[in-house]
């Protein structure tokens, strides 16, 4: 195989899809309702204080500071859920998957059947790669909430990920029908029949994930995909450059310009592409240069 022969035997990559949904942080109120009779025997006016500074700290992103207000909450109060909950969410957005899991934990143990504490435990356990603990929590919150739309797009975006495939497009034809606007749900779904190759079913419905949302760069080049693969070259290149312009570093999009223009003998774009897609770690635009350029 000569090298131009072996920079088309690549396929056009796949790019990852699932996108983390923020979880919204509780905010702690202190009331019968809420704070335990452990808590009430303490001093409930500190617990307020701490509670609904650690809200304001967040509010203003010093999430260190709100976490420290929480540790002293929980400090008074062993059984608060609402802390648990709330210090997982934090330590989940500062990347401490390890640290949230456990907070979570703790918080199913004391109040196991809030959804959103087993959506947030999935939503952490697929960071770390345990897609099957993460598969089963997102199990554990829909049956809890059957309407949990983000559950499901969560849970269809994973199945598609392990290429389960016609359980991702039940997921997410089930978001759909909840939410018909979801642009996320919609445009994943868009992804994942551009994986089973029904590109122009796959077109259909990452039009309207765009029309949805227009700023929906991965949308843009999933639609460039299918676009490449029924050879429409022209429309591949426009998606391609508008997911660049909206996503500077999707590397996989500049890799993917490369790949076309290389296909039509200007190989001197199709290097500056892949240039651009070796500096943001695309190992496919470093083979495709060693190849080629």
């Amino acid at each position: 195989m000569n090298k131009r022969s072996a920079v088309f035997a690549y396929l056009l990559s796949l790019i990852p899809f699932t996108q983390i949904i923020q979880i919204k942080f509780i905010p702690i109120f202190v009331g019968s309702a809420i704070i335990s009779l452990e808590s009430k025997k303490i001093n409930a006016e500190n617990i307020d204080f701490y509670s609904n500074r650690a809200m304001k700290r967040a509010g203003y992103g010093d999430i260190k500071g709100a976490i420290s207000d929480i540790d002293k909450v929980i400090e008074m109060d062993p059984k608060y859920f609402n802390a648990y909950y709330n210090r997982g969410n934090l330590k989940s957005r500062i990347g401490d998957c390890n640290g949230a899991i456990t907070d979570l934990n703790e918080a199913i143990k004391i109040t196991p059947f809030l959804p959103y504490a087993f959506f947030l435990r999935g939503l952490c356990k697929k960071q770390i790669n345990d897609y099957s603990g993460a598969l089963k929590d997102y199990d554990k919150a829909i049956e809890y909430d059957s309407l949990f739309v983000n559950a499901y797009v969560n849970r269809g975006n994973l199945k598609g990920e392990l290429k389960d495939y016609s359980g991702a497009i039940t997921d997410l034809n089930e978001a759909i029908t909840l939410d018909p606007n979801n642009a996320l749900a919609i445009g994943n779904r868009g992804k994942i029949k551009t994986d089973l190759k029904d590109y122009r079913e796959a077109i259909k419905d990452l039009n309207k994930a765009i029309e949805l949302n227009p700023n929906f760069a991965k949308a843009f080049y999933n639609r460039g995909r299918s676009q490449y693969f029924l050879n429409n070259y022209s429309a591949a290149i426009k998606d391609f450059k508008n997911a660049i312009k909206i996503e500077p570093n999707l590397s996989l999009a500049h890799y993917n310009l490369g790949v076309i223009e290389a296909k039509q003998n200007n190989k001197k774009d199709a290097c500056r592409y892949w240039e651009k897609g070796s500096e943001l770690g695309n190992l496919e635009s470093k083979k495709a240069i060693n190849l080629l350029c």
